[in-house]
């Protein structure tokens, strides 16, 4: 086997993915997330390449091909000729990092934990299944002002759709002592003080029976969008009898550009 760094051009990913025969199937939101670091100029450079088998064919390193070819230019990276058949089964054949693992390993603060990346995945609009290192950053520092305290207070307590729902509540109003006020109410820790407040005892009712039906991403949205209701109406005085789901969100999920 040889590795060295090589400058691989669009030209030359299509090259190699023509001989692309024996591979896994691409994931399309995978090749997404890499054009898009590649194009945002947030590539970085690893011990992760591309492998060729001895034949020529292509061993590892499609979905990177394919994201090079897409985004149009051209990127360095290792290149490892001469795998043999025989040793190509190992490639890739340990556990797969998750996007927790990836942001510890980028060194965030030990605040963030697997439900405070689903709470900021449940915050944002995205059509991505996995977000890049650096997205993951950038949407834990739109939020950290709020949501650290937010999770520490209360991250054991509810599910990240419920975390979601009054971490945007803040993020939009501005109102965190009130918010927060809210919070211990919908989780018992505080007695209602006014009328409409009662409406969080109500809502962690509704809660609590949409927590035991069916899950899937049509049913976690509607979820984020009545307990969105619950929380404006609370913190608008209202006092209201039953929640259900509008057309649009009232505290909108964010996107990078907010």
């Amino acid at each position: 086997m040889n590795t060295k760094k090589v400058l691989i051009t669009p030209s030359l990913a299509r090259e190699w993915l023509s001989k692309n025969s024996q591979n896994r199937k691409l994931k399309p939101s995978k090749v997404e997330q890499f054009k898009q670091d590649i194009l945002n100029n947030n590539w970085r450079d690893t011990h992760q390449g591309i492998a060729i088998y001895e034949d020529g064919t292509l061993c590892d390193g499609q979905h990177r091909l394919e994201a090079i070819s897409k985004a149009g230019m051209s990127i360095s990276m290792l290149v490892t000729t001469g795998i043999t058949k025989e040793d190509g089964v190992y490639v890739d054949a340990g556990s797969a990092r998750t996007e927790f693992d990836r942001i510890k390993l980028a060194g965030v603060d030990g605040w963030v934990t697997s439900k405070v990346l689903a709470t900021v995945k449940a915050m944002f609009v995205s059509t991505n299944k996995s977000y890049s290192t650096k997205q993951l950053e950038t949407m834990l520092n739109m939020t950290q002002p709020y949501l650290k305290s937010l999770m520490l207070k209360n991250s054991n307590k509810i599910t990240s759709i419920e975390l979601a729902a009054f971490a945007l509540a803040i993020h939009h109003t501005g109102e965190v002592d009130k918010v927060l006020h809210l919070i211990d109410v919908y989780t018992g820790k505080e007695m209602p003080k006014t009328e409409a407040e009662f409406n969080m005892n109500k809502l962690a009712a509704t809660a609590l029976k949409m927590k035991t039906m069916r899950s899937g991403a049509s049913h976690r949205l509607k979820f984020l969008n009545i307990m969105q209701n619950g929380i404006k109406n609370t913190l608008a005085k209202k006092v209201i009898r039953y929640f259900q789901a509008t057309d649009n969100f009232v505290y909108p999920r964010l996107s990078m550009e907010n």
